[in-house]
């Protein structure tokens, strides 16, 4: 599993879970959990005493049988100070399910959506396929327009706003809007 930003953190089905190997620099206690899809206890490691500057490795049993992603949450304990938490990222799949000639970072699924695949950290490529007009992937309809704000001098935030107090006041149309405020281009 390759364990550098940036790159994809993955494990073949059936592969054993990941080692996480970590020397505390003080005293106190660790505990793990392994969990699947973000909600799915997989095994855990119960409190455990950490003595400082002694290495510490946790390598939960058994093998990553099931495809998704994977989080291995760490708490590091410590008398009289709040609790840390750190958090290690994997996702399990088969290499031949990613299509040839395209990323392991993102890639298109046999169900024809992207997948995206973090690094060891849980960064991952961001996913835009939702952003725009009602989630995206709709045409922005055309919607006719019944007030118009000419550029002049100065500050036009109360002339704008009265543009659309003033169509807030109109009955929605057949598709649920009142019209449009088209805001003027100052010409140069």
């Amino acid at each position: 599993m390759n364990t550098e930003i940036g790159q994809p953190a993955i494990l073949n089905p059936s592969q054993v879970y990941p080692t996480v190997s970590f020397t505390p620099c003080v005293n106190g206690r660790v505990a793990g959990e392994l969990i699947f899809d973000r909600t799915k206890l997989v095994t855990e490691l119960p409190e455990t005493p950490m003595v400082k500057d002694s290495l510490m490795e946790w390598t939960p049993l058994g093998t990553a049988d099931l495809l998704g992603t994977y989080e291995l949450r760490m708490t590091l304990k410590q008398d009289g100070a709040a609790p840390q938490y750190d958090s290690y990222y994997f996702t399990v799949l088969d290499p031949k399910s990613i299509p040839a000639g395209q990323s392991t970072i993102a890639f298109l699924g046999n169900d024809g959506m992207m997948m995206y695949i973090g690094d060891y950290r849980g960064n991952q490529i961001l996913d835009f396929s939702n952003a725009g007009y009602r989630g995206g992937g709709v045409e922005i309809p055309n919607i006719p327009v019944k007030s118009t704000v000419l550029p002049l001098d100065g500050d036009a935030t109360e002339r704008i706003q009265v543009a659309i107090d003033q169509l807030a006041m109109l009955p929605l149309d057949k598709d649920g809007f009142r019209g449009a405020v088209l805001l003027k281009k100052r010409q140069i």
